[in-house]
């Protein structure tokens, strides 16, 4: 795990001593990012990117999000730095991974 988003929060000017983030792979290989604020527990944000694309399209909205809300972004099977798996072929397939990740 990596506790600190470097690349999130000098993109985005945000003070990093205010903010945790770990940014990982779950135990089936998916990239995830969670970012709270320090010692704070609020509710979680989940933001799913669409086909083609990563978790990088929220860049823009977790800096506004944050203020407010924990927020986890992943990216979706196939897509960023998560692998396809051979049973990606159904919509049950991406429903299963978040579905784990939540868990």
């Amino acid at each position: 795990m990596i506790f600190c988003c470097l690349n999130l929060t000098s993109a985005m000017n945000l003070p990093s001593h205010h903010f945790d983030c770990i940014r990982t792979f779950d135990e089936h290989g998916t990239f995830y990012e969670f970012i709270s604020k320090d010692n704070v527990s609020t509710p979680v944000v989940v933001l799913v990117h669409g086909v083609g694309l990563d978790h990088h399209l929220w860049d823009y909205q977790v800096p506004s999000l944050i203020q407010e809300y924990s927020v986890l972004r992943y990216d979706i099977l196939g897509h960023g730095k998560t692998r396809s798996h051979p049973k990606t072929k159904s919509l049950d397939a991406y429903v299963r991974q978040l579905t784990d990740l939540l868990s």
